[in-house]
């Protein structure tokens, strides 16, 4: 709570001295009183619209702004929208309170940008490192020799909280629980607010790596592993280590840092550009779709996004009105019937995807990523394929990998081979790659019926 006054007061001094230097950088170090009166007229007015964008937007959400890349994305996002809505406000009230110069407006777009972000990205550089809340899972002499060398050396920054393991009666560590039963670790997780999960089982259990991981989805627990020699020659990442112990993450995704800004900045870019360009032709096909079968143009359906969060996905409609509404969630397979004949070309040509774009503006979706699938059949893969969770741990997209590999109708066992694979390599290379590749596959039909 003490965090979000604090942001609040610093914000919306920094709005304020913002647009004051844009009038400066505009007038050449001159402010024109005629110019000015209108903004010490509404000066409250752009305060309060301004926070209220920047609240809506998550900035004074602690969880949502601790790494750079978040703060990063979400300042160009809050304050870009910020500045839209002022645009208009300021417009329509133009001839009652005298010119308001929308060219301050546009300064104010970078500099506020700068400002908002730049705040938070230094007292982030101040903020006190928590030693992180650990939970190891183990079993041998590995997790005897992880837990010693742990409490030995509590610099490393881990302070253990808790350890899980089948075959002990007793653990003689001081404030630290036992846990005796694998369907008890995502309780401990969000009760303790445990940051990572070192898995230290011996190799003949390795398989249960999958089933921990997946019963905690969507917490933004790291989760690390003690490899054997094969599992380092397969490894991308260099990894962690503890006193010559070497970790590797589990599925960890390779874009991070300046890479994961620009794929963003890229989303947004594209997104913006793309509904533009597209609003001609979205029109034509309403219109085609309407005299077809009179039902609705788009359609809006919950699908699983990162870390299991639900979101509502938007798309052309291509199918006949409520056609699941006796069946319930079906997955599409060739030659449906229930697809209409508008909607054939539109799941051909992939433009039924193109409403996504507001998916990916919103931030829910990226341009390239593993497709967004529903709560039930998520639930339902997540038990019968081993492994299917790794692929929330990424944002999903309007194409990836499998949609320029492979036919529409591929099966969720099989595309998860190409989702998986999509993490491991992502990359802004990769993804342009995707992209160029997604134009060919809509204008040629490829892959697709």
């Amino acid at each position: 709570m003490l965090y979000a006054i604090i942001s609040v007061i610093i914000d919306a001094f920094l709005v304020n001295a913002g647009i004051t230097l844009s009038f400066l950088i505009r007038f050449k170090g001159q402010v024109p009183e005629i110019n000015f009166m209108p903004y010490k007229s509404l000066w409250l007015f752009v305060t309060i619209i301004m926070l209220g964008v920047f609240y809506s937007f998550g900035l004074y959400h602690r969880k949502k702004n601790y790494t750079t890349v978040n703060i990063i994305d979400n300042t160009i996002r809050s304050v870009f929208f910020g500045t839209l809505i002022l645009f208009v406000a300021v417009y329509s009230v133009r001839l009652r309170l005298g010119k308001f110069p929308t060219s301050v407006l546009g300064i104010s777009w970078i500099v506020n940008t700068v400002f908002i972000g730049g705040w938070r990205l230094f007292a982030g550089l101040f903020r006190k490192i928590a030693p992180k809340r650990l939970l190891v899972i183990g079993k041998g002499t590995e997790e005897r020799n992880l837990l010693e060398n742990i409490i030995k050396n509590p610099g490393w920054g881990y302070r253990l909280v808790g350890v899980m393991d089948e075959k002990i009666n007793k653990l003689d560590i001081p404030g630290v629980r036992l846990l005796k039963s694998m369907k008890t670790v995502r309780g401990f997780i969000v009760k303790e607010n445990i940051d990572e999960v070192i898995i230290a089982l011996p190799d003949n259990m390795h398989n249960r790596i999958s089933e921990i991981v997946s019963q905690c989805h969507g917490l933004g627990v790291r989760f690390s592993i003690i490899p054997n020699l094969y599992e380092i020659f397969l490894s991308r990442t260099d990894g962690d280590e503890i006193d010559g112990l070497p970790l590797v993450e589990v599925m960890v995704s390779p874009i991070g840092g300046v890479n994961e800004v620009i794929k963003r900045l890229v989303d947004i870019i594209v997104s913006a550009a793309g509904l533009l360009l597209s609003l001609p032709v979205l029109l034509i096909l309403a219109m085609f779709s309407k005299l077809e079968d009179r039902g609705s143009i788009f359609f809006k359906q919950e699908r699983v996004g990162k870390n299991g969060k639900v979101f509502n996905c938007y798309k052309l409609r291509t199918m006949s009105e409520g056609a699941e509404e006796k069946t319930g969630p079906v997955l599409a397979i060739k030659d449906d019937r229930r697809i209409t004949r508008p909607g054939k070309f539109l799941r051909k040509s992939r433009i039924d995807e193109i409403p996504q774009l507001i998916n990916v503006m919103k931030g829910d979706m990226s341009l390239v990523g593993p497709r967004p699938e529903r709560p039930f059949f998520v639930e339902k893969f997540k038990k019968d394929i081993p492994g299917y969770v790794e692929r929330l741990q990424v944002k999903p997209g309007i194409t990836g990998l499998a949609q320029v590999n492979s036919a529409y109708d591929i099966s969720a066992r099989d595309k998860l081979h190409f989702d998986l694979m999509y993490i491991r390599k992502q990359s802004v290379f990769t993804d342009l790659k995707i992209m160029f590749k997604t134009v060919w596959v809509m204008l040629s039909s490829k892959g697709a019926y």
